[in-house]
């Protein structure tokens, strides 16, 4: 099966005391909806972060469609990632929603019809177009989250990776980014804490832990083994402790 995503023997450290993964391979095929879990400080951040080249292996490779990731290939990388922040503020900086939206292809060179097209269409996936000319700092928590989705998908990008994307959302909001998510046919990496988002948005699960991966498999047959996630300092997912009771 051809990978879009592909890690092979991966080593990275901050400094030589704070080592955060050693040999690390997984590869992700193109469709996959992967869900990165974990407890506190294993590195789930840091692992997006080398994916988008915010960061860089000390040892090993990372491909992105078969190139290797490094400095000098980062705009050709980066025009197949859609990485969407934790915090949408520090995604979010325009004007108005359309203008945010709009950046990206904007400053790809792109014809203002061909902009105004991909904006009309990323707007639509999140449930957004009424909002397309309201200031950014009038929005709600999960409308700058929406808003912040849509501004990497009017790049069409090929993988969508999103680090803690329920964080800070109340039950209504978060419900709605779950299908829309799951209306989105895209590769997706999904690194989050909320166990039950990521039953709810992935096919496949990966458990980090001690420097590398601890599991990986199907999400429900990962998360319903309640041993080995304390092992890892992780819970059963909410709605798998409430069938226990």
């Amino acid at each position: 099966m051809q990978h879009i995503i592909s890690f092979s023997q991966v080593s990275f450290s901050y400094d030589k005391d704070n080592s955060i993964f050693k040999q690390l391979s997984f590869s992700i095929a193109p469709g996959e909806k992967v869900g990165l879990v974990g407890a506190n400080g294993v590195g789930k951040s840091t692992l997006l972060k080398l994916l988008v080249g915010l960061e860089f292996a000390s040892e090993g490779t990372i491909l992105v469609k078969d190139t290797p990731v490094t400095k000098k290939t980062l705009p050709q990388i980066r025009k197949h990632l859609g990485y969407v922040f934790q915090d949408a503020n520090n995604q979010l900086f325009s004007s108005t929603v359309f203008r945010d939206v709009a950046f990206g292809p904007e400053n790809y060179g792109l014809p203002k019809d061909v902009v105004d097209k991909r904006v009309t269409k990323a707007l639509s996936l999140v449930h957004m177009e009424a909002f397309a000319d309201k200031p950014v700092y009038k929005l709600s928590g999960g409308e700058k989250k929406l808003a912040s989705i849509a501004s990497v998908l009017s790049m069409e990008p090929d993988f969508l990776i999103m680090d803690e994307p329920s964080i800070a959302l109340d039950p209504k909001n978060r419900r709605n980014l779950i299908t829309i998510l799951n209306s989105l046919s895209m590769t997706k990496l999904i690194a989050s804490h909320d166990l039950d988002f990521i039953l709810d948005t992935c096919d496949r699960c990966i458990l980090l832990s001690g420097n590398g991966i601890a599991a990986d498999g199907n999400t429900s047959d990962i998360l319903s083994q309640k041993d080995l996630l304390e092992a890892h300092n992780l819970e059963l997912p909410l709605s798998y402790q409430y069938r226990a009771k």
